[in-house]
Protein backbone atom coordinates (compact mmCIF):
# COMPACT_ATOMS: atom_id res chain seq x y z
CA UNK A 1 0.00 0.00 0.00
CA UNK A 2 1.64 3.42 -0.65
CA UNK A 3 1.88 5.85 2.06
CA UNK A 4 -0.39 8.84 1.59
CA UNK A 5 0.45 12.32 3.17
CA UNK A 6 -1.40 15.22 4.98
CA UNK A 7 -1.76 17.99 2.74
CA UNK A 8 -1.04 20.70 5.30
CA UNK A 9 2.46 18.45 6.07
CA UNK A 10 3.01 18.55 1.80
CA UNK A 11 2.15 22.53 1.73
CA UNK A 12 4.74 22.89 4.37
CA UNK A 13 7.63 21.50 2.24
CA UNK A 14 6.43 23.23 -0.32
CA UNK A 15 6.80 26.49 1.63
CA UNK A 16 10.45 25.69 3.16
CA UNK A 17 11.58 24.38 -0.28
CA UNK A 18 13.31 26.72 -2.71
CA UNK A 19 12.56 25.68 -6.44
CA UNK A 20 15.64 27.22 -7.81
CA UNK A 21 17.55 25.46 -5.37
CA UNK A 22 16.13 21.96 -6.82
CA UNK A 23 15.96 22.86 -10.55
CA UNK A 24 19.51 23.83 -10.20
CA UNK A 25 21.26 21.12 -9.63
CA UNK A 26 20.00 19.88 -13.26
CA UNK A 27 19.96 22.77 -15.32
CA UNK A 28 21.94 25.75 -15.48
CA UNK A 29 19.79 29.00 -14.74
CA UNK A 30 20.52 32.39 -15.39
CA UNK A 31 18.73 35.58 -14.53
CA UNK A 32 16.16 37.34 -17.11
CA UNK A 33 14.06 39.95 -15.45
CA UNK A 34 12.13 38.53 -12.62
CA UNK A 35 12.84 35.33 -13.97
CA UNK A 36 15.68 32.62 -14.04
CA UNK A 37 15.99 31.06 -17.79
CA UNK A 38 18.22 27.72 -19.01
CA UNK A 39 18.30 24.86 -21.53
CA UNK A 40 15.13 22.93 -20.76
CA UNK A 41 16.13 19.24 -19.18
CA UNK A 42 12.98 17.34 -20.88
CA UNK A 43 13.73 18.21 -24.35
CA UNK A 44 16.91 19.08 -26.46
CA UNK A 45 17.07 23.03 -27.48
CA UNK A 46 20.27 25.21 -28.26
CA UNK A 47 17.94 28.57 -27.20
CA UNK A 48 16.61 28.39 -23.47
CA UNK A 49 12.73 28.50 -23.25
CA UNK A 50 12.58 26.64 -19.96
CA UNK A 51 11.66 29.54 -17.07
CA UNK A 52 11.51 29.48 -13.33
CA UNK A 53 9.55 31.94 -11.45
CA UNK A 54 10.97 32.69 -7.73
CA UNK A 55 8.01 34.29 -6.91
CA UNK A 56 5.51 32.45 -7.77
CA UNK A 57 7.65 28.80 -7.25
CA UNK A 58 6.60 27.81 -10.44
CA UNK A 59 8.85 26.23 -13.96
CA UNK A 60 7.24 26.24 -17.69
CA UNK A 61 9.04 25.37 -20.04
CA UNK A 62 7.93 27.54 -23.81
CA UNK A 63 9.48 24.74 -26.08
CA UNK A 64 7.66 21.19 -24.56
CA UNK A 65 5.06 22.78 -22.41
CA UNK A 66 5.87 21.34 -18.88
CA UNK A 67 5.32 23.26 -16.29
CA UNK A 68 4.56 22.76 -12.17
CA UNK A 69 5.55 23.15 -8.94
CA UNK A 70 8.47 21.68 -7.11
CA UNK A 71 7.03 18.38 -6.99
CA UNK A 72 6.17 18.16 -10.55
CA UNK A 73 9.66 19.50 -11.39
CA UNK A 74 11.80 16.86 -9.44
CA UNK A 75 8.74 13.95 -10.76
CA UNK A 76 9.28 14.63 -14.10
CA UNK A 77 13.42 14.94 -13.68
CA UNK A 78 14.13 11.74 -11.56
CA UNK A 79 10.76 9.81 -12.62
CA UNK A 80 9.83 9.31 -9.45
CA UNK A 81 6.50 9.23 -7.75
CA UNK A 82 4.94 11.76 -5.65
CA UNK A 83 5.23 9.56 -2.51
CA UNK A 84 8.61 9.82 -2.99
CA UNK A 85 9.30 13.11 -4.53
CA UNK A 86 7.42 14.37 -0.96
CA UNK A 87 10.04 12.46 1.42
CA UNK A 88 13.28 13.78 -1.01
CA UNK A 89 11.82 17.57 -0.41
CA UNK A 90 11.39 16.72 3.03
CA UNK A 91 14.04 15.79 3.65
CA UNK A 92 15.92 18.77 2.32
CA UNK A 93 13.67 21.04 3.79
CA UNK A 94 14.71 19.27 7.39
CA UNK A 95 11.57 17.30 8.06
CA UNK A 96 10.95 14.19 9.39
CA UNK A 97 9.30 11.84 6.83
CA UNK A 98 7.66 9.58 9.55
CA UNK A 99 5.66 12.47 10.49
CA UNK A 100 3.99 12.91 6.98
CA UNK A 101 2.36 9.61 7.14
CA UNK A 102 -1.16 9.93 7.63
CA UNK A 103 -1.57 6.98 9.94
CA UNK A 104 0.76 4.99 12.61
CA UNK A 105 0.15 1.93 10.63
CA UNK A 106 1.55 4.10 7.33
CA UNK A 107 4.50 5.50 9.09
CA UNK A 108 5.17 1.45 10.38
CA UNK A 109 5.61 0.58 6.77
CA UNK A 110 7.55 3.02 5.50
CA UNK A 111 10.25 2.71 8.57
CA UNK A 112 9.85 -1.03 7.54
CA UNK A 113 10.89 -0.40 3.84
CA UNK A 114 13.46 1.66 4.92
CA UNK A 115 15.24 -1.09 6.88
CA UNK A 116 14.58 -3.49 3.76
CA UNK A 117 16.80 -1.08 1.48
CA UNK A 118 19.55 -0.59 3.91
CA UNK A 119 19.48 -4.41 4.22
CA UNK A 120 20.11 -4.15 0.24
CA UNK A 121 22.96 -1.64 0.59
CA UNK A 122 24.80 -3.64 2.99
CA UNK A 123 24.66 -6.97 1.80
CA UNK A 124 25.53 -4.93 -1.90
CA UNK A 125 28.41 -3.72 0.11
CA UNK A 126 29.46 -7.51 1.00
CA UNK A 127 29.25 -8.53 -2.72
CA UNK A 128 31.23 -5.94 -3.99
CA UNK A 129 34.06 -6.94 -0.95
CA UNK A 130 33.93 -10.15 -1.84
CA UNK A 131 34.50 -9.78 -5.58
CA UNK A 132 37.58 -7.75 -4.90
CA UNK A 133 38.74 -10.53 -2.36
CA UNK A 134 40.52 -14.15 -2.95
CA UNK A 135 36.71 -15.80 -2.98
CA UNK A 136 36.40 -13.59 -6.09
CA UNK A 137 38.59 -14.58 -8.13
CA UNK A 138 36.81 -17.02 -11.04
CA UNK A 139 34.13 -13.92 -11.07
CA UNK A 140 36.48 -11.23 -11.57
CA UNK A 141 38.30 -14.21 -14.33
CA UNK A 142 34.50 -14.12 -16.03
CA UNK A 143 34.29 -10.23 -16.21
CA UNK A 144 37.81 -10.29 -17.86
CA UNK A 145 36.67 -12.33 -20.45
CA UNK A 146 33.86 -10.87 -21.08
CA UNK A 147 35.78 -7.12 -21.75
CA UNK A 148 33.84 -5.59 -18.42
CA UNK A 149 36.10 -3.04 -16.72
CA UNK A 150 36.83 -2.70 -13.69
CA UNK A 151 35.45 0.80 -13.70
CA UNK A 152 32.38 -0.19 -15.31
CA UNK A 153 32.19 -3.28 -13.03
CA UNK A 154 32.12 -0.44 -10.09
CA UNK A 155 29.62 1.76 -11.63
CA UNK A 156 27.12 -1.42 -11.83
CA UNK A 157 28.26 -2.09 -8.22
CA UNK A 158 28.97 -5.81 -9.21
CA UNK A 159 29.77 -8.16 -6.75
CA UNK A 160 30.13 -12.14 -6.01
CA UNK A 161 28.12 -14.15 -3.46
CA UNK A 162 30.72 -17.02 -1.85
CA UNK A 163 29.95 -20.31 -0.87
CA UNK A 164 29.53 -20.90 2.61
CA UNK A 165 28.47 -19.35 5.51
CA UNK A 166 30.38 -15.88 4.87
CA UNK A 167 26.99 -14.29 4.07
CA UNK A 168 25.42 -15.21 7.69
CA UNK A 169 28.41 -14.15 9.39
CA UNK A 170 28.04 -11.01 7.22
CA UNK A 171 24.28 -10.20 8.31
CA UNK A 172 25.07 -11.33 12.05
CA UNK A 173 28.10 -8.53 12.38
CA UNK A 174 26.00 -5.92 10.93
CA UNK A 175 23.10 -6.10 13.15
CA UNK A 176 20.71 -7.66 10.27
CA UNK A 177 18.17 -10.30 11.52
CA UNK A 178 17.73 -13.71 10.05
CA UNK A 179 13.82 -12.79 9.34
CA UNK A 180 14.33 -9.25 7.52
CA UNK A 181 17.48 -10.94 5.02
CA UNK A 182 14.74 -13.91 4.64
CA UNK A 183 12.02 -11.40 3.95
CA UNK A 184 14.35 -9.68 1.64
CA UNK A 185 14.95 -12.92 -0.36
CA UNK A 186 18.40 -13.11 0.73
CA UNK A 187 18.04 -16.03 2.40
CA UNK A 188 16.12 -19.04 2.02
CA UNK A 189 13.95 -20.95 4.97
CA UNK A 190 15.28 -24.65 4.89
CA UNK A 191 12.47 -27.32 4.43
CA UNK A 192 13.78 -29.56 6.98
CA UNK A 193 14.39 -27.34 10.13
CA UNK A 194 18.13 -26.24 9.83
CA UNK A 195 18.37 -22.40 9.84
CA UNK A 196 17.75 -20.71 6.63
CA UNK A 197 20.76 -20.43 3.92
CA UNK A 198 22.00 -17.46 1.54
CA UNK A 199 19.63 -17.80 -2.05
CA UNK A 200 22.80 -16.70 -3.63
CA UNK A 201 25.99 -18.73 -3.86
CA UNK A 202 28.68 -19.04 -6.23
CA UNK A 203 27.62 -16.58 -8.27
CA UNK A 204 28.24 -13.25 -10.03
CA UNK A 205 25.94 -10.62 -8.44
CA UNK A 206 24.18 -7.53 -10.27
CA UNK A 207 22.35 -5.44 -8.08
CA UNK A 208 19.18 -4.13 -9.57
CA UNK A 209 17.97 -0.55 -8.50
CA UNK A 210 14.95 1.60 -8.39
CA UNK A 211 14.66 4.54 -10.57
CA UNK A 212 16.10 6.60 -7.65
CA UNK A 213 19.32 4.68 -7.90
CA UNK A 214 18.51 2.62 -4.71
CA UNK A 215 19.11 -1.20 -4.34
CA UNK A 216 15.96 -3.09 -4.33
CA UNK A 217 17.00 -6.66 -5.82
CA UNK A 218 19.61 -8.74 -7.09
CA UNK A 219 20.49 -10.80 -9.67
CA UNK A 220 22.82 -13.90 -9.79
CA UNK A 221 24.88 -15.48 -12.59
CA UNK A 222 25.99 -19.09 -11.90
CA UNK A 223 29.74 -19.86 -11.78
CA UNK A 224 29.90 -23.09 -11.02
CA UNK A 225 27.34 -25.42 -12.64
CA UNK A 226 25.40 -27.26 -10.01
CA UNK A 227 23.02 -29.49 -11.05
CA UNK A 228 19.65 -28.18 -11.10
CA UNK A 229 20.24 -24.70 -10.22
CA UNK A 230 19.35 -22.21 -13.26
CA UNK A 231 22.55 -20.22 -14.53
CA UNK A 232 20.57 -16.95 -13.71
CA UNK A 233 18.63 -16.31 -10.95
CA UNK A 234 17.16 -13.38 -9.42
CA UNK A 235 15.37 -12.23 -5.56
CA UNK A 236 11.65 -13.16 -5.23
CA UNK A 237 8.69 -11.22 -5.16
CA UNK A 238 9.62 -8.20 -1.73
CA UNK A 239 7.89 -5.50 -0.92
CA UNK A 240 10.72 -4.00 -2.66
CA UNK A 241 11.34 -5.84 -5.57
CA UNK A 242 8.69 -7.00 -8.46
CA UNK A 243 10.55 -8.05 -11.88
CA UNK A 244 7.43 -6.83 -13.72
CA UNK A 245 7.91 -3.14 -12.54
CA UNK A 246 11.74 -2.87 -12.88
CA UNK A 247 14.31 -2.39 -15.75
CA UNK A 248 17.55 -3.26 -15.12
CA UNK A 249 19.77 -0.33 -15.47
CA UNK A 250 17.20 2.44 -15.93
CA UNK A 251 19.02 4.78 -13.13
CA UNK A 252 22.16 4.91 -14.94
CA UNK A 253 20.47 5.23 -18.72
CA UNK A 254 17.63 8.01 -17.82
CA UNK A 255 20.20 11.16 -18.38
CA UNK A 256 21.17 9.48 -21.58
CA UNK A 257 17.81 8.43 -22.74
CA UNK A 258 15.81 11.73 -22.31
CA UNK A 259 18.80 13.55 -24.01
CA UNK A 260 18.71 11.15 -27.10
CA UNK A 261 15.25 10.81 -26.78
CA UNK A 262 15.68 7.11 -27.04
CA UNK A 263 15.97 3.97 -24.60
CA UNK A 264 17.75 0.80 -25.64
CA UNK A 265 15.89 -2.31 -24.08
CA UNK A 266 17.98 -5.88 -23.74
CA UNK A 267 16.99 -9.19 -22.29
CA UNK A 268 19.64 -9.63 -19.84
CA UNK A 269 22.54 -8.08 -17.52
CA UNK A 270 25.29 -8.97 -19.23
CA UNK A 271 23.80 -7.59 -22.88
CA UNK A 272 22.87 -4.07 -20.70
CA UNK A 273 26.73 -3.53 -19.06
CA UNK A 274 28.42 -4.52 -22.34
CA UNK A 275 26.71 -1.77 -24.41
CA UNK A 276 27.07 0.57 -21.37
CA UNK A 277 30.66 -0.32 -21.62
CA UNK A 278 30.72 0.45 -25.38
CA UNK A 279 29.18 3.72 -25.32
CA UNK A 280 25.65 3.43 -25.53
CA UNK A 281 24.52 4.95 -22.01
CA UNK A 282 20.94 4.65 -22.85
CA UNK A 283 20.08 0.66 -22.71
CA UNK A 284 18.27 -1.22 -20.25
CA UNK A 285 17.30 -4.74 -19.35
CA UNK A 286 13.74 -6.42 -18.90
CA UNK A 287 14.76 -8.89 -16.48
CA UNK A 288 14.43 -12.08 -18.80
CA UNK A 289 10.79 -11.72 -17.97
CA UNK A 290 7.35 -10.84 -19.99
CA UNK A 291 7.95 -7.04 -20.73
CA UNK A 292 4.74 -5.20 -18.98
CA UNK A 293 2.71 -1.96 -18.96
CA UNK A 294 4.95 -0.44 -15.68
CA UNK A 295 7.67 -0.87 -17.66
CA UNK A 296 6.41 0.73 -20.76
CA UNK A 297 5.14 3.62 -18.49
CA UNK A 298 8.51 3.55 -16.65
CA UNK A 299 10.43 4.14 -20.02
CA UNK A 300 8.20 6.65 -21.38
CA UNK A 301 9.02 9.11 -18.37
CA UNK A 302 12.69 9.12 -19.59
CA UNK A 303 12.06 8.42 -23.89
CA UNK A 304 9.98 8.75 -26.74
CA UNK A 305 11.69 5.99 -28.63
CA UNK A 306 12.18 2.64 -27.81
CA UNK A 307 14.99 0.43 -29.61
CA UNK A 308 14.01 -3.64 -28.72
CA UNK A 309 17.26 -5.24 -29.20
CA UNK A 310 16.67 -8.91 -27.85
CA UNK A 311 18.65 -12.03 -29.02
CA UNK A 312 18.34 -12.76 -33.27
CA UNK A 313 16.88 -16.14 -32.05
CA UNK A 314 13.79 -17.39 -32.32
CA UNK A 315 13.31 -16.85 -28.33
CA UNK A 316 14.70 -13.46 -28.59
CA UNK A 317 12.83 -12.47 -31.89
CA UNK A 318 9.45 -13.90 -30.43
CA UNK A 319 10.06 -11.91 -27.14
CA UNK A 320 10.57 -9.17 -29.40
CA UNK A 321 7.31 -9.19 -31.07
CA UNK A 322 5.38 -9.59 -27.54
CA UNK A 323 6.87 -6.36 -26.50
CA UNK A 324 6.82 -4.53 -29.44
Amino acid sequence: MAVRYAPELVEEIRSRVDIVDVVSRYVHLRPRGRNLVGLCPFHAEKTPSFTVNPEKQLFHCFGCHEGGDVFAFLMKRTGVGFAEAVEQLAQQAGIDVSRLARSPADAERERHRRRLLEVHRLVAGFYREMLQGPAGRAARAYLERRGVTPAVSERFQLGYAPAGEALLRFLARAGIPVELAVEAGLLVPSRDGRPPYPRFRERLMFPIADHAGRIVGFGGRLLVEREGAPKYLNSPETPLFSKGRTLYGLHLARDAARRTGSVVVVEGYMDCISLYQHGIANVVASLGTAFTEFQAQALARVAERVVIAFDADAAGEAAAQRTL
